[in-house]
């Protein structure tokens, strides 16, 4: 088992490390967390190339690596762990757990001492962080982490599969945590308790050195909280902060070369862990005697600054006492000043006092500020204040609030107040300071009312209305957006838009990008939702996000082809109205192609045309004051002649054709249109019927139907054989695939199950070489025969899927009834008996059946070919089983 494990460990590394890479690079194309601020072309490229010489020159110089040392340990049986007795899966737990934690000390001194900082620099001078800076390391580091780990290995006596995880998991962790990909912030919060994540370990890379010190972890978390270097979020934010090096950002220090090259040619500063000056004896003694001068010159300040503070405090104590410039500074105060005694009594009222209440100072000062409040908190001042007095308690003292003062009018105002005490001796002094905020306060009234009145407004619109912030997470929704977009939305907000409306279409999610994009209002239409409602939406940017309004143009639509509809009936009614008014100046040029006639209101026919005549074979005295039933053929009902006399009593011109009967008795087509004559006076005179005899032309378009319904029949027949194999009369591939495919989309939206068996002749071929192509033809017609006579149902379809291959489609079919009845299909195989015999067949003697079959649920994953190949692995097992046999597969 350990040689099999350590011949393709080499194999499965190298697997994990380019399907992580892969996945990891995808995710950052797809959701990238921040914005790369160098070529990611070159900086991918260098480090990849560092990545493989560091790879190749570990293995040069230590060619069996950490597997092989894992491997020798475990063959002599070195380390603590093969001298335990603990179940495997313990002592796995425990080494893994010890390695991560050696991995978190081997990181922090890479950061403590000088020479190993110099190397591990080259990782953190990367100006940016995604997924290749995890391939990021200089050869020589790779090199002593190997050693290191080895050390640690034979010590633990680590066993080979859990350093294979462990090699594994650290290299996936090492690109995951410094992949440039975004999480959501809640999952990830959760995360980081346990284990490291790149919002947590980009911090590492900080160009600050409190936070380049700072998370140390590669996979467990919890060392950096145990040892007190986790910090929680980067100063400047995740995405202000700057990542890399100070020393390192001139594009020299980015090329394969600067890196390879970069611990060997600078200086060590800047690993604050542990900074030890490297300067000669000399220069540190020069040191020492600057840090005892400025420590003279710091005494010296600390004399000169309490000197300062004693002349300040004089100063201080000074203009206490000048009265004067005290009031010269509250007269001209834009606040109220308000000073009293500890029993409330005004000894001080400055001239924006007197503006603010309406009083005089002389009319406040010895009375209780009292005065100054409404009456319900002026009952509770004298034993707030005494209350201060006796207890310490401030409760409003040495807090700035809102209150509200009374005038000398008796008007209430809001007011800002902030009330602190002092001494003059031995007497305690109350100073308020006052301002007038009634615009404010009126100010924040009329934006909370306009707010409310918006709200209201949006709520009685016709219009769905949202609105995002910056991160698609939706802040507001308005009522009628539960009904018009099928939503809840208490169920929207605070949640990502893309997450709660997910039948909006492409197309307004597409608009939605390109506002956010380009800060500019978009507007688009398309169709929403299963019930295809027309939306128009619209997308504004604010400060805050979007704002979004959808509108239900469904109605509109439907107008605007009522509309079309409309104006295509006015456009042909008064073509025919034109042709009523033109008719009569046409009847002569017509008289010679046509047969004209006219009757009186009752129908009555009052005069006709010579061709009227000759095609009714009646002469014209015969004709006149008759009524056109005197030609009438019986062909059509009393239905058809009501309509015509509805239409032209009623001012409409008809057109139709009639079936007449001539004098002799033979009946003959005309296309005749009848106008009604209108007087000016509104009513119908006379009706004028124009009539084209269409007799040939009627003969020719029977014959013509006739051949298009034998084209038709013809036509039905060639697409059931376009559909039907050929030998066996049932259904073909074709008829097969488009069957599966509808019942695919008519089941995943009902929601119901679906059937697919998949059949195969077992032997066929040996059956077919020893009997004959014709027996073997003879032998398909029959199998398929009994197949479909294993099932009844009109909806279940029974095709050749190719050579000796059958698929049966069963709608609405679960596992169980597919189980009994594919058992009764095989069965009726097995009744046929087709026996044969051929002295080197290995096949059986009886023709039979394996049978496939696959049971499921369509959703919008399932395709075509999913289906078949779940029903085609079943066969394949079946037939493995020892065939004629059933094998299912969910």
């Amino acid at each position: 088992m350990l040689d099999t494990t350590y011949g393709y460990e080499a194999a499965m590394r190298l697997s994990a490390l380019l399907s992580g890479f892969s996945l990891l690079a995808l995710w950052e194309w797809a959701t990238p967390r921040r914005k790369l601020t160098n070529n990611k072309f070159k900086r991918w490229l260098n480090n990849v190339v560092l990545m493989v010489v560091g790879a190749v020159f570990v293995r040069i110089i230590v060619p069996g690596t950490v597997i092989g040392v894992a491997y020798i340990t475990a063959e002599n049986q070195w380390g603590f762990a093969n001298h335990i007795d603990l179940p495997s899966w313990i002592k796995g737990l425990i080494t893994f757990i010890l390695l991560d934690m050696a991995i978190y000390v081997q990181h922090v001194m890479f950061h403590v001492i000088p020479l190993l900082w110099r190397f591990h620099r080259v990782h953190h001078s990367d100006m940016d962080c995604d997924v290749s800076t995890g391939l990021r390391f200089h050869p020589v580091e790779i090199l002593i982490s190997v050693l290191i780990k080895s050390a640690l290995i034979i010590g633990l006596g680590a066993p080979v599969a859990v350093v294979i995880v462990f090699e594994v998991v650290l290299n996936l962790m090492s690109m995951f945590t410094h992949s440039n990909i975004r999480l959501h912030l809640g999952l990830e919060r959760m995360v980081r308790w346990l284990f490291v994540t790149p919002e947590m370990h980009r911090i590492h890379h900080s160009i600050q050195e409190n936070e380049t010190n700072s998370n140390f972890s590669f996979n467990i978390s919890l060392w950096d909280r145990i040892f007190g270097t986790y910090k929680a979020e980067p100063q400047a934010g995740q995405l202000a902060m700057t990542i890399g090096l100070d020393q390192f950002r001139e594009p020299r220090w980015q090329g394969f070369k600067g890196l390879i090259t970069m611990p060997f040619v600078t200086g060590v500063k800047g690993y604050a862990i542990n900074y030890r000056d490297t300067k000669n004896a000399d220069e540190l003694a020069g040191v020492k005697r600057l840090v005892k001068e400025q420590t003279r010159y710091l005494k010296q300040a600390k004399e000169v600054a309490e000197h300062k503070n004693r002349e300040l405090n004089d100063v201080v104590e000074r203009l206490t006492e000048n009265k004067a410039y005290q009031s010269m500074i509250i007269e001209n105060m834009v606040d109220g000043f308000i000073t009293s005694d500890q029993r409330g009594v005004v000894k001080s009222f400055n001239s924006a006092a007197e503006k603010i209440f309406g009083y005089k100072a002389a009319e406040v000062i010895g009375k209780n500020v009292a005065i100054l409040m409404p009456e319900a908190d002026a009952v509770k001042h004298d034993a707030y204040i005494a209350q201060y007095v006796e207890t310490g308690d401030p409760h409003v003292i040495g807090i700035g609030r809102e209150v509200e003062g009374r005038r000398k009018d008796g008007s209430h105002f809001p007011a800002d107040i902030a009330l602190s005490d002092s001494f003059a001796g031995d007497k305690r002094i109350i100073t308020a300071v006052v301002r007038d905020v009634s615009e404010r306060v009126h100010g924040r009234q009329q934006l909370k009312l306009q707010k409310e009145q918006l709200s209201i407004i949006l709520d009685n619109t016709n219009d769905a209305y949202l609105m995002l912030d910056w991160n698609w997470i939706v802040t507001y929704v308005n009522r009628i957006s539960g009904s018009l977009l099928d939503i809840k939305p208490e169920e929207v907000i605070g949640h990502d838009l893309r997450d709660t409306l997910p039948d909006v279409t492409s197309m307004f999610y597409k608009m939605l990008r390109a506002t956010f994009t380009t800060y500019r209002a978009q507007e688009t239409t398309a169709l929403y939702g299963p019930t295809m409602k027309y939306l128009v939406a619209r997308a504004c940017p604010t400060q805050e996000g979007l704002v979004v309004y959808f509108r239900d143009i469904t109605m509109h639509k439907k107008y605007e082809e009522d509309l079309r509809l409309a104006r295509e009936a006015e456009f042909r009614n008064k073509e025919k109205i034109k042709l009523a008014a033109e008719l009569t100046s046409y009847l002569r040029a017509i008289d010679q192609h046509a047969l004209v006639s006219t009757t009186d209101p009752a129908g009555n026919i009052t005069q006709v045309n010579d061709r009227f005549c000759k095609i009714s074979g009646y002469r014209r005295e015969e004709l006149l004051g008759q009524n056109h039933r005197i030609i009438n053929s019986g062909k059509h009902s009393r239905v058809f002649f009501s309509e015509m006399w509805k239409t032209i009593s009623g001012g409409q011109i008809w057109h139709g054709e009639v079936c007449n009967l001539s004098k002799s008795g033979e009946l003959y087509w005309v296309d005749s249109t009848i106008v009604p004559v209108i007087n000016d006076t509104g009513e119908i005179e006379r009706y004028i019927s124009v009539r084209i005899d269409v007799t040939e032309k009627k003969r020719q378009t029977e014959e013509v139907n006739q051949a298009y319904q034998k084209l038709a029949e013809v036509n039905a027949q060639l697409r059931l054989l376009s559909r039907t194999d050929a030998l066996t009369g049932i259904a073909n591939r074709r008829q097969f695939d488009e069957t599966l495919e509808a019942e695919i989309s008519r089941l995943g939206r009902e929601q119901s199950p679906l059937t697919l068996m998949l059949c195969d002749i077992d032997h066929f071929k040996q059956y077919n070489d020893s009997l004959g192509h014709q027996a073997g033809d003879i032998c398909l017609q029959k199998v398929a025969e009994a197949i479909r006579s294993s099932f009844l149902r009109s909806s279940d379809l029974v095709a050749r899927y190719g050579g000796e291959e059958f698929a049966v489609i069963l709608p609405n079919v679960d596992k169980s009834i597919a189980l009994i009845m594919a058992e009764r299909m095989r069965k009726n195989i097995e009744k046929l008996k087709l026996g044969y015999k051929h002295e080197t067949s290995i096949a059986a003697s009886m023709v039979t059946m394996s049978v496939g079959v696959t049971t499921l649920v369509p959703d919008r994953d399932t395709s075509l070919y999913t289906i078949i190949k779940k029903a085609d692995a079943a066969l394949y097992a079946a037939k493995n089983d020892g065939r004629n046999k059933i094998h299912y597969l969910e």
